[in-house]
């Protein structure tokens, strides 16, 4: 009968849109109904140094012919110290009771069990507020609000809000929307401001005032919010983030911010050189366009600036043959210069760049060249290959090259070469109306340099190595800098960061700690391999292929489970899973066009040995070099995100393009799109959550067969099969609370314990009851 029961219960729960088993739920006493559908889910968060009070506005979704009680339920932040708590219903206070941790392990228990979702589970080391909500109308709306006010962790100069929300399985959405807003005032002026979970928008009102948050429709909530802060006297703050697993080298990552209320002397000017296309194929509404958006360049360049404009065609035609400076009288005539623009001629790219470098050189002030062009030379030296040679020789004063592509016959190659060799980057848009919004929200990045040349130094026991990005970039106001890297020992430790500020150099100098054991901040791990890949890929992709890069890239794409050309998962529902090899094409478009994972129903058919093949875990491919779908997925399957699926599709053709600037398949779409992916995983700054593959708690899982398996449990030598929601399930819990995040991924998990040992959690089979001592004995070494 309990069967039944449940199994109508998570018939109810999937027909429900928006139900979650997340932070702020509302659970029908009617045990033949799942959680009320999420409509809307509003947060604001006001947190006053180091107190924070947060306000959370819910509506809940009726969606049967019957007036219901409900039980509300809040899972508490782990950790959090909570002085207040106040519910509201239907603008009425409303009495309810916080249970201690014990007490409310057994309502977490009752309703995993219930309704067989362990989103839950991760929280049941917590505390939780429960209340009694009564009546609900049929098929009407159920709001309620709730405040509490907590302190927020505070280690190592930097501040951690949390607001949890996770769930399990198939993460669950709201109806309409969810929004967040934080707003931070702090007595100390605020510096870095970060969510690694979360794309936030941030305005500082002043240095000690501002507001952080998002708003999406149909908000995912499958993970918690995290919002990082560091408050800081200095003009230029350094803060410090780790984790570090037991047996192996930790993580790191530095987060860099100047400060806001910066007097004007305090920024430095700039030498900016415009090096603008205008041959033939420029006409039309691109031309137009790049004119619009250097035209707001030249508008937004400050009194101690110095510019130049050099336009392009067939020949070289300069505004000046010297930078002059920013006076309104000199931006006036470089406007009429760049009004006279007509798009006509050849592309003579070598002469263009190699006027830019013969610019006098000014030492007090960074020299940026912004070079905008939607073609391939075809004019003077038109070898793609000697040109990037030749603009890295002739940079003897190291000028900052940013490129922009514009349109289809642009090669990406050849272009982000000349920017990666020159330390800038490179941006693409298709249209002209794309190309003025990526040209001035790049020039309002870079308006206010505030230190140029930057070093970063360690003194101390603990040595940092593969730190990332590898080239520093500058340090301008209102932005922030994110290293990241490994480090090896421990212990106290000074930084030193050092750069230009016009003539001279200036150093700060920050008190760190690298700890010996850190198990917070695991998204490190997945960040810093994921940069660290897309630095391999980008290598790979100029450079040409090497084996031992390749290798790396395998490594960890298999460690991290990162997709790449080289490391591809594939799953399938009903098969085991098995390892590309080259010539194969793991993702397919099936006939009703839901993509998913191939791949052949037994090892041997590939001509994969015992060693190759992931078995129950899951397997890779090794060096494939396999060709995309050709149109993008409608929707996502059940084996991968959408997000798999586009990097693979933006990197499947660089193993035949490698180390060729000039290769076609560099040109266009493909190039542009390979291109931005690879930057974006080169400047990673949130965790990815993948369809196919989680990184939990140090650990990495492969989805098969509808389960979680962790990589290098298939081969374990012993196992111990436990069933889902058993005795034996809570009692692995309570031995073990660290797991609450592993099993929290769904009904059928398979981790490592001891050497060579595994747990098996099944839903539908294993053992019901265990002894402590066989809890002990597998998780021996």
């Amino acid at each position: 009968m309990r069967r039944t029961i449940l199994g109508v219960l998570a018939l109810a729960l999937a027909l429900l849109p928006g139900a979650a088993s997340a932070i702020g739920i509302l659970i029908p006493t009617d045990r033949s109904y799942g959680p009320m559908a999420i409509e809307s889910h509003r947060v604001e968060v006001q947190i006053t140094d180091r107190a924070a009070v947060t306000k959370v506005d819910q509506v809940f979704q009726n969606n049967t012919d019957q007036v219901l009680e409900a039980t509300y339920i809040f899972p508490l932040p782990a950790g959090s110290s909570v002085s207040q708590f106040a519910l509201w219903i239907n603008g009425e206070r409303t009495e309810g009771e916080v249970l201690e941790h014990e007490a409310a392990a057994r309502i977490y228990q009752d309703i995993v069990a219930r309704l067989r979702d362990p989103g839950l589970i991760e929280y049941m080391g917590g505390n939780l507020f429960k209340a009694r909500v009564f009546p609900i109308p049929a098929r009407g709306e159920q709001r309620v609000e709730i405040e509490f006010t907590s302190v927020l962790s505070f280690e190592s100069g930097v501040y951690r809000y949390v607001y949890p929300m996770k769930t399990s399985g198939e993460s669950a959405q709201t109806m309409r929307d969810f929004t967040l807003t934080a707003r931070i005032d702090s007595a100390i002026p605020i510096q870095t401001i970060y969510s690694p979970t979360h794309e936030i928008d941030i305005n500082r009102r002043d240095d000690n005032h501002a507001t952080a948050g998002f708003e999406r429709e149909h908000a995912d909530l499958g993970k918690d919010f995290q919002l990082f802060f560091t408050v800081s006297s200095d003009d230029v703050g350094l803060s410090l983030l780790t984790h570090r697993p037991a047996g192996e080298d930790g993580f790191f990552m530095m987060m860099v911010t100047p400060r806001n209320d910066l007097e004007d002397d305090e920024i430095m000017g700039k030498h900016v050189t415009f090096v603008i296309d205008t041959s033939g194929s420029m006409s039309g509404d691109k031309m137009d366009k790049a004119k619009d958006a250097l035209n707001f360049c030249l508008e937004h360049l400050r009194s101690d600036d110095l510019f130049n404009i050099i336009r392009f065609s067939s020949d070289v035609d300069l505004f000046s043959e010297a930078p002059v400076s920013a006076s309104e009288s000199n931006v006036d005539e470089a406007k009429e210069f760049v009004d006279r623009m007509r798009a006509l001629g050849g592309t003579a790219i070598s002469d263009a760049l190699a006027a830019a470098l013969e610019q006098p050189d000014e030492e007090e002030v960074p020299h940026i060249i912004v070079f905008l062009t939607d073609g391939m030379p075809t004019v003077g030296q038109t070898d793609t290959d000697r040109i990037v040679d030749d603009v890295k020789r002739s940079n003897e004063h190291r000028a900052r090259i940013f490129v922009f592509g514009l349109g289809e016959d642009v090669n990406a190659n050849f272009l982000d070469s000349i920017s990666q060799e020159n330390r800038g980057a490179s941006e693409y848009a298709q249209g002209g109306e794309e190309l003025e919004q990526k040209l001035s929200g790049f020039y309002g990045k870079i308006a206010f340099p505030v230190m140029a040349d930057l070093v970063v130094k360690v003194d101390g026991d603990a040595e940092i190595y593969d730190v990332f990005p590898r080239e520093m970039p500058d340090l301008f106001h209102g932005g922030q800098l994110l290293l990241l890297g490994r480090y090896r020992d421990d212990g106290d430790a000074e930084v030193v960061l050092g750069g230009k500020v016009g003539a001279q150099t200036k150093t700060f100098s920050y008190d760190v700690g690298f700890p010996e054991r850190e198990s917070d901040n695991d998204f490190l791990a997945h960040m810093w391999a994921t940069r660290k890949v897309g630095y391999l890929l980008d290598n790979i992709r100029l450079n040409g292929e090497e084996s031992e890069l390749v290798d790396e890239v395998v490594t960890l794409g298999r460690r991290y489970g990162i997709v790449t050309p080289y490391t591809s998962f594939l799953v399938t529902e009903d098969v085991p899973v098995t390892t590309a090899r080259r010539g194969q094409q793991p993702w397919a478009v099936d006939e009703t066009q839901q993509w998913m994972f191939e791949g052949p129903a037994e090892p041997e058919a590939m001509g994969a040995d015992d060693g190759d093949w992931g078995g129950y875990g899951g397997g890779w491919a090794d060096s494939a070099s396999v060709a995309a779908p050709s149109a993008a997925p409608p929707s996502t399957p059940m084996g991968g995100t959408r997000a798999d699926y586009e990097r693979y599709r933006a990197l499947s053709t660089l193993p035949g393009t490698a180390g060729q600037t000039g290769t076609e398949a560099a040109e266009g779409e493909a190039g542009r799109r390979m291109s931005e992916e690879l930057r974006d995983m080169r400047e990673a700054d949130r965790q990815e959550t993948s369809g196919v593959t989680r990184y939990v708690a140090g650990r990495l899982f492969v989805q098969s067969g509808g389960a979680w398996v962790e990589d290098g449990a298939s081969g374990a030598s012993e196992t111990l099969e436990i069933q889902y929601l058993s005795g034996a399930y809570f009692d692995l819990l309570a031995a073990h609370p660290e797991l609450g995040e592993v099993l929290s991924l769904g009904e059928d998990v398979t981790l490592r314990a001891g050497e060579g040992k595994a747990i098996v959690i099944l839903s539908a089979s294993g053992r019901s009851s265990v002894s402590a001592g066989e809890l002990e004995d597998i998780f021996e070494e």
